[in-house]
């Protein structure tokens, strides 16, 4: 039985062809993600500064109830009370490092305040625990835990989980 074979083709180029195409290939196909991350600037009121690769739908800043400081999987976010809600005007919103710096109780270009209905949201109280932060998607949104003390505001360190 004849059999027809293809000859090789031995080409300096073709192992770097083979090579580029491979790794087009892996960088099309694969998407980077980074969570949200959530930074505070010290100051009371504080400014927040977000980085991530999602899509930031919103932004709120609640208050976590005292009973409520355990690790983010075991709290029961209904125990907590959202004092502001701001929200992109964009659509889709943007990636949350596109998001600028987010001044307690000033809405920046682009965004609407939610909550309240109207006016200002209540000042941060010294000793109380916040978290500001919210959902995104392509990513994970993510949070900071906060309170204020000695007139400055101070990152508070998640709970180990139980």
């Amino acid at each position: 039985m004849n059999t027809l074979r293809m000859p090789k083709i031995q080409s300096p180029f073709s192992s770097l062809l083979v090579a580029s195409a491979l790794l087009l290939y892996s960088v099309v196909s694969c998407t980077y993600e980074e969570n949200t991350k959530v930074s505070i600037d010290g100051n009371n009121p504080p400014t927040f500064e977000l980085y991530g690769s999602g899509n930031q739908q919103y932004f709120v800043v609640a208050e976590v109830s005292p009973d409520n400081y355990v690790h983010p999987a075991q709290r029961n976010s209904d125990k907590d009370i959202t004092i502001w809600k701001i929200v992109p005007v964009a659509e889709p919103p943007p990636r949350a490092w596109d998001y600028p710096p987010i001044k307690y109780g000033s809405i920046p270009r682009g965004f609407m305040q939610e909550l309240p209905k109207d006016g200002v949201p209540p000042p941060l109280v010294e000793g109380r625990l916040y978290e500001a932060g919210g959902p995104a998607y392509g990513a994970n949104g993510g949070a900071v835990l906060f309170k204020i003390s000695n007139g400055r505001s101070v990152v508070v360190p998640e709970p180990p989980s139980r």
